[in-house]
């Protein structure tokens, strides 16, 4: 039996409709775009469109919150400004990307593609940490300890898209307590047994990477929040 299935946009207009046998959101988003019809502003909010050729689409503006966009080909896409809050891109293809002013709070991007896309102003939707002076922040060391440090006013910092986990050049330790709660004067990291944490020194990383599209790599990792902290696992 034929479906007929409509791309709306945000404001409620017809964007475009294709009827065919087994049909889905994915495929009349695929004729969409084979057919070069005007995709700006769509409303794909929560649509399934796992491994979608999506190849130099023009979705400026759309509002794809929740989309399911796991291993997606989304290379050269128009994402102006477009709404990928709490979207899965686990696995996509975003090289060459325009995401310019996209909204990518709390979207899921670990293995996604990002090389060459244009991340231009995409760090103030997602940056939670203050760009000048000093602040106060929390970070989990070895044995269950926690620590709570301030990243000085000329430590270079930066956070990430993947998670709420940030990095810093160099820390000072201001306080630290053991898995009792008991205040302890130093204590070794979680990763390495060589990086010591000792109260109102300052510890250094043995390098600094600023890139935001990465999770894990040189720098002091930190959280914002204690419980964050506390919870971390990794």
């Amino acid at each position: 039996m034929k479906t007929k299935i409509q791309i709306n946009s945000i404001w409620g207009n017809l964007l475009f409709e294709y009827e065919k046998e087994d049909n889905s959101i994915k495929e009349t988003l695929i004729e969409a775009i084979k057919q070069g019809a005007d995709l700006q502003g769509a409303d794909l909010q929560g649509a399934d469109l796992q491994g979608a050729d999506l190849r130099r689409a023009d979705l400026q503006g759309a509002d794809l919150q929740g989309a399911d966009l796991r291993r997606a080909d989304l290379q050269g896409a128009d994402l102006q400004g477009a709404d990928l809050r709490r979207a899965y891109l686990q696995g996509a293809y975003l090289q060459g990307a325009d995401l310019r002013r996209a909204y990518l709070q709390g979207a899921y991007l670990r293995g996604a593609d990002l090389q060459g896309a244009d991340l231009q102003k995409l760090k103030h939707t997602i940056w939670i940490i203050p760009e000048e002076g000093s602040f106060i922040a929390w970070k989990k060391l070895a044995n269950n300890c926690l620590a709570k440090i301030e990243i000085p006013a000329k430590s270079l910092r930066t956070c990430n898209f993947l998670n709420r986990k940030c990095r810093a050049k160099y820390v000072k330790t201001l306080k630290i307590w053991d898995s009792e709660g008991k205040e302890i004067d130093e204590m070794q990291g979680m990763r390495s047994k060589d990086t010591i944490y000792k109260i109102g020194r300052l510890t250094y990383a043995d390098g600094f990477d600023k890139d935001l599209t990465i999770d894990c790599s040189k720098g002091i990792h930190f959280f914002i929040t204690k419980q964050e902290a506390l919870d971390w696992n990794g």
